[in-house]
């Protein structure tokens, strides 16, 4: 819940901190290399509204609840594909820093079969799909992700998870593989789903489903995407460091905000807490 309504924003407050994308000094920064399969999944719920926990789920041990488009909108905007500005809220619950994006923001999810490949492809959501709950460590932050209901998990009988994302408009795979590279939440063999959306129902193209045989997470050692996720890493660990120690109110509204070749984070001090979802509030408790 954000402390500003109608058409108030921030753009006529002072920030009580600015930081300068360039000015930041990553590459000190320990961030071995993850490994993303050994996530647990806490929570799920599919459409036919059927739930699992697992035993006895905890969130105090949480550093930070994000959403995984969300951390993917921070990661390009780190990657310089992205020049637009957004805020998101942020608040403390507990010593568990909870991000959301500001509820004015709008993410760019509109897709069309003629966008450019610079674009981030966001497919709309659909009714199919499981939804998760996925608890990883990243660079020593102990996060948990939300994904949303366009990806989704085939039965498989492998080992390993595959997730596949629902694409609707049938991109050329090799052209569009750039844009989930930002999906760095999930590990494993990544599946295009294409289809159709009629009514809120994703249908299957016939010969629509398409197994992609690359790791996700293969690219990180690449000089850049190390260094734009150790970037990510100081970023999300200084927020929270600044709305638990420097405000009072344990809240702040964050802009990241770009200005022709020039990006910077600027906080902005709130008023009042956010309120944390049910589903969360549900999580948390002396077990």
């Amino acid at each position: 819940m954000s402390n500003h309504t109608g058409s108030q924003n921030i753009d006529n407050a002072l920030p009580l901190l600015s930081v300068t994308l360039d000015r930041i000094q990553s590459g000190d920064l320990l961030f071995p290399k993850q490994h993303l399969d050994k996530r647990g999944v806490v929570y799920y719920w599919t459409d036919d509204d059927q739930e699992e926990f697992e035993l006895e789920p905890r969130c105090d041990n949480v550093d930070i609840i994000a959403q995984s488009d969300l951390l993917s909108m921070i990661y390009l905007w780190i990657r310089e594909v992205d020049d637009s500005s957004f805020v998101i809220d942020a608040s403390l619950v507990r010593n568990t820093l909870f991000i959301t994006l500001f509820k004015d923001e709008k993410p760019s999810s509109d897709s069309n079969e003629n966008e450019s490949t610079d674009t981030t492809f966001a497919p709309s959501p659909t009714t199919v799909g499981q939804h998760h709950i996925l608890e990883y460590s990243f660079g020593g932050l102990n996060l948990l992700v939300t994904s949303p209901g366009h990806l989704i998990r085939p039965a498989s009988g492998a080992s390993e998870e595959r997730f596949a994302r629902i694409i609707t408009s049938d991109p050329e795979l090799e052209r569009s593989w750039p844009r989930v590279l930002p999906l760095l939440w999930f590990s494993g063999i990544h599946t295009w789903v294409s289809g159709s959306v009629s009514d809120g129902v994703f249908k299957l193209r016939q010969d629509g489903l398409r197994c992609v045989n690359k790791n996700i997470r293969e690219w990180e050692n690449l000089g850049k995407t190390k260094k734009d996720m150790k970037t990510m890493f100081w970023l999300l660990q200084h927020v929270r460091m600044v709305t638990m120690e420097q405000l009072p109110s344990r809240s702040c509204s964050i802009r990241f905000e770009a200005s022709g070749d020039h990006k910077r984070l600027e906080v902005y001090a709130a008023s009042r807490v956010q309120q944390l979802p049910t589903l969360f509030g549900e999580l948390w408790g002396e077990k």
